[in-house]
């Protein structure tokens, strides 16, 4: 089970990394994170495989993963983070890696339609698994954040109650809002 977090960071590797592989790459990887790029830019015209991503390193299925995912939890197209002209580079990349996909549909003539079916299925499991436990994650941050949220506050209260909240007093709350950080740490590493 691969574990998804993901700071703005991680975010803007993603995109370069995968711009970087669907621009100046040559292989079917390349082709995928170009498909990729473009389906989470634009679905409707470009409709994106999700067994594709079988054929990603770790690196660009990590990457891959976490960049939808963010832009699924946070509701963001993807035209936000990369301009009309990198989508261009991409779709230009594209037509030029196109003829590779012909080298994969002979490759796939050669199976068998059970064995082609049965890869799809794991595939599609594993992508639809990857995707639940990304959601999971969103989820249990989004709580996280939350509690965070309130226990910022109620130091905030605490400390704009000025003249009748003593040094003293101030340092118990944060004492005590560290000590329920760390039991909350625990509990989600515990899950």
């Amino acid at each position: 089970m691969m574990k998804i977090e993901f700071s703005a960071n991680d975010i803007e590797q993603a995109i370069n990394g995968l711009h970087k592989l669907a621009t100046t790459g040559t292989n079917t990887e390349a082709r995928h994170a170009a498909e990729f790029l473009l389906g989470l830019y634009d679905g409707a015209r470009y409709p994106m495989n999700l067994t594709d991503f079988a054929s990603f390193s770790r690196e660009y299925m990590k990457s891959a993963i976490k960049l939808q995912a963010f832009l699924l939890t946070t509701r963001t197209p993807l035209a936000t983070y990369m301009s009309q002209q990198s989508i261009a580079e991409v779709e230009a990349a594209l037509r030029e890696i196109a003829p590779a996909k012909a080298e994969g549909a002979r490759e796939m003539r050669g199976k068998t339609l059970a064995n082609a079916y049965e890869e799809l299925t794991a595939h599609y499991e594993n992508a639809v698994s990857q995707l639940e436990s990304a959601q999971q994650l969103a989820s249990t941050q989004g709580n996280q954040y939350a509690r965070t949220l309130g226990w910022l506050n109620d130091i905030r209260r605490a400390a704009g109650h000025g003249l009748g909240t003593s040094h003293k007093e101030l340092c118990m709350v944060i004492a005590d809002h560290r000590r329920r950080a760390m039991l909350a740490k625990v509990e989600a590493s515990a899950h």
